[in-house]
């Protein structure tokens, strides 16, 4: 999909360690898993592992010019025995500006050393806020390195089942959660935390995509990655709503299609998680909700007719935008998703229900907390001037209003018009 020159491996998941042994010929206990990335010059790295840094890298190089470091006491750990150390040529290619007093191993003063070293004081100073120790292990006071920080590693091609699990653990977390196997071989989700974390540990508020969602392991697996590192990682599963035999097990718990059975293992995760983990400091919520949508026909009736429609039956239609312009059945909700994403507003808008001068609205937060939108979604009850007034005077940036809520009040309309736009606010009818 993103070509060749984006490829970045095919790692090679020891996923069942019981192969199946009824053929002569082979015996599977591998699956691929092949990673690509959109444009690979913008991927600074993945991570798969990380590691303590081992040894004591020296500071010297010979061809460096000498200069000069001050070592703060708290800085440095010594592997010399305690006394005093005087200044001067230590015969080892250092030189002490300063006697050094060290006492239970710990330098009783700050200190200066001159040698060949390819530290800088600035870089020295930056390293030691990281948690970096200079070490000297012998009288000759050559300076040695001990970083306290990990190494991040790159994953490795084999993704050995010891540290992702396999096909049994992914069976298992189904039944462990439905109580029943109702999908059948699913991806375990240490597999998938593994995977979504050597990606997003730069980026932990990243949105995750996942288009052959099945029973959505992956918005399983960023649930819980999200509980475990304090991340704000979103997910977006999609699934066809393909049905489930007619004889499985799945079918006889009422799911009916692998859409129902997605759906209902994020609200199962979702719950297990919540009980298994203290809430995180993420600004005071731990977001473990989701929306569902489905895809539909537009709920509004004047948008279905297409550009051959025959001139009497267009005519007919006109007539029946007089009655009303959107679909009976269609929840306010369902009519503002679909609005607000004809205006450029994703999926995962903050939209909560409010209450104003008595009229049931939808408003839509901006990231700051601000109105962006308050919706008026009842074409049943026709607001008054007054309460049109109280929505303005709440001054969002946009208002929406069905424009059945008016039935047919042009006055109405219009002075909501000038009342909007004596407000500078943009209004929508639809």
């Amino acid at each position: 999909m993103f070509g060749e020159s984006n490829f970045i491996e095919n790692y090679v998941w020891e996923s069942n360690f019981r192969p199946d042994n009824s053929s002569r010929l082979q015996r599977e206990n591998a699956q691929h898993v092949l990673c690509y990335a959109r444009n690979k010059t913008m991927i600074s790295g993945l991570i798969g592992a990380q590691k303590a840094t081992e040894g004591l890298p020296s500071l010297t190089k010979s061809s460096m010019k000498e200069s000069t470091l001050r070592l703060e006491p708290e800085w440095v750990e010594f592997q010399i025995a305690d006394g005093v150390y005087e200044h001067g040529d230590r015969g080892s290619g250092y030189h002490l500006e300063d006697d050094v007093t060290i006492e239970d191993g710990i330098a009783q003063a700050a200190f200066s050393l001159t040698g060949r070293v390819i530290w800088s004081q600035p870089y020295l100073e930056d390293q030691v806020a990281n948690g970096t120790k200079i070490v000297i292990k012998g009288a000759g006071f050559v300076p040695y390195s001990r970083k306290l920080a990990t190494s991040d590693l790159a994953p490795t091609t084999l993704v050995p089942k010891d540290t992702v699990g396999d096909v049994l653990a992914g069976n298992a977390e189904i039944k462990g959660l439905f109580g029943k196997p109702v999908f059948n071989h699913p991806k375990p989700t240490t597999l998938l935390k593994y995977l979504i974390r050597s990606a997003t540990s730069a980026d932990k508020d990243a949105l995750v995509l996942d288009f052959f969602a099945g029973s959505s392991s992956t918005a399983h697996a960023v649930l819980g990655l999200n509980a475990e590192d304090g991340g704000r990682r979103k997910f977006m599963m999609v699934q066809l709503p393909e049905p489930t035999p007619e004889d499985s097990v799945a079918r006889q718990e009422g799911y009916l299609t692998i859409s129902d059975v997605s759906r209902e293992r994020i609200r199962l995760a979702a719950q297990q998680i919540a009980g298994q983990n203290t809430p995180l400091d993420l600004g005071g919520q731990w977001d473990i909700g989701f929306r569902s949508f489905s895809l539909v026909d537009t709920n509004f009736s004047k948008w279905k007719q297409s550009s051959d429609v025959d001139l009497s039956d267009l005519e007919q239609h006109m007539l029946d935008l007089r009655e009303s312009s959107s679909t009976d059945d269609a929840s306010p909700d369902d009519l503002l998703a679909e609005i607000l994403l004809k205006q450029g507003y994703s999926l995962t808008e903050n939209i909560s229900p409010t209450e104003i001068a008595g009229l049931d609205l939808r408003s839509v937060l901006q990231p700051g907390g601000d109105v962006a939108v308050l919706a008026y979604m009842d074409e049943h009850v026709k607001p008054t001037l007054e309460q049109l007034r109280a929505i303005v005077d709440a001054d969002p940036s946009r208002m929406i209003l069905l424009e059945d809520a008016f039935q047919g009040d042009d006055e109405l309309k219009t002075n909501l018009v000038q009342l909007a736009k004596s407000k500078n606010i943009e209004l929508w009818t639809a």
